[in-house]
């Protein structure tokens, strides 16, 4: 009924929202923002419209291509983001937040190194950049490099210590030390911080089933199905 593994991992991204005094692209802004909001609220094909409206208007805004990027992923045509995050970089080397999420496309696509140069380059790029560090952990963890996993997530609780995403990840790396009780810790300060995060009672009930502890588990479980988990 249930799977077998920990099988969820939770991935940070990031957004660009802007604002511009100049006559000349405040119409791109607005269509740029307003794409924003139709991303938050999940309507992903008002999101790319109005963000390729914001394109067309102002094709020189690194800041929409890299939004549409993030609406492309979220629709897995992570080709379409890759494409979206290059003209991005291109038009701002600098974009520490595009490199982060053209890793985390690469991620998706399974190329765990070119997925971890991107992290690395953002990283560079801006030290502060929590979801960075938090995404190359779940490269690191997926290479099986645990210790390395678990020092990147330290670095982003350091930068954010209610980043609830960093916990769970945290307690994956544990997990698969073999650190059972530290990732029931990890878990729990996760839903701490995220009492939504559906995935964290997944994982942490996960763990209490292998401890033997049936009845936390179950109640995990029913949290986490609660919040919209499938768990069939």
């Amino acid at each position: 009924m249930r799977t077998t593994t920990l099988i969820v991992l939770t991935v940070a991204l990031s957004l660009l929202n802007i604002g511009c005094d100049s006559t000349s692209s405040r119409d791109a802004v607005f269509y740029n923002n307003r794409g924003l909001d139709y991303y938050d609220q999940g309507e992903l094909n008002k999101a790319i419209a109005d963000l390729t409206k914001a394109i067309s208007l102002d094709p020189q805004l690194d800041a929409a291509y890299n939004n549409r990027g993030l609406a492309y992923t979220d629709q897995g045509e992570l080709d379409k983001a890759i494409v979206d995050y290059n003209k991005a970089i291109s038009l701002d080397p600098q974009l520490a937040m595009a490199y982060n999420n053209r890793g985390l496309a690469y991620y998706n696509q399974g190329e765990l190194n070119k997925a971890l140069v991107d992290y690395n380059k953002a990283i560079s790029l801006d030290p502060q950049l929590d979801a960075a560090y938090n995404n190359r952990g779940l490269a690191y963890t997926d290479q099986g490099e645990l210790d390395k996993a678990i020092v990147d997530y330290n670095k982003a609780i350091s930068l954010d210590p209610q980043l609830a995403m960093a916990y769970n990840n945290r307690g994956l790396a544990y997990y698969h030390q073999g650190e059972l009780d530290k990732a029931i810790v990890e878990f729990t300060k996760s839903i701490g911080f995220d009492a939504q995060l559906a995935l964290a009672y997944y994982n942490r009930g996960f763990v209490f089933e292998e401890l033997g502890n049936k009845v936390n588990a179950e109640v995990d479980y029913a949290k986490a199905k609660e919040l919209g988990m499938d768990l069939e």
